[in-house]
């Protein structure tokens, strides 16, 4: 994880799961994105079987090749299964986020967890369970970047 090095992960600090399932989304990541006081977003399930989930900037994955799931998205539902992954349209009003019940129900999350906040693209971030990441980093030998996430602001 290395800021500002080309297809490295950027972290942007910890978000904890509040009561009433809202999260906070790290200033840095704000600013990053050039997400505003009102933004649409897209929230899809990360990698399968693992908890957390990925937000994708609506505006800017819609000149991707993510913009075919976006147009498969239905009105009125809160969280879509499209080939085995968890979609809902939500948005990010002044640097918070809330999930819906159903959404932490698809997301595998609680109230009280900590999410680390990863650069994934540049339409979208992580916001994967601290332990979660750790436990990658360790297996993959990175004992000190491990040892970091300790560091990070918490929101």
């Amino acid at each position: 994880m290395m800021p500002g090095m080309p297809g490295a992960k950027e972290a942007y600090g910890i978000s904890r799961v509040l009561e009433g399932y809202t999260v906070t989304v790290p200033p840095r990541a704000l600013e990053r994105y050039g997400i505003g006081d009102v933004e649409p977003v897209i929230l899809t399930t990360s990698h399968p079987g693992e908890a957390g989930f990925n937000l994708w900037v609506e505006r800017r994955a819609r000149d991707t090749v993510l913009a075919g799931r976006i147009d498969r998205l239905e009105g009125g539902k809160i969280v879509q299964w499209i080939e085995g992954r968890a979609y809902a349209r939500s948005e990010v009003k002044q640097g918070r986020l809330r999930l819906a019940p159903e959404l932490m129900g698809a997301f595998r999350l609680e109230a009280g967890n900590r999410l680390l906040v990863v650069k994934s693209a540049e339409v979208a971030m992580s916001f994967i369970p601290v332990e979660l990441w750790r436990e990658k980093l360790v297996q993959r030998g990175f004992h000190e970047a491990a040892g970091r996430l300790a560091d990070l602001e918490e929101f």
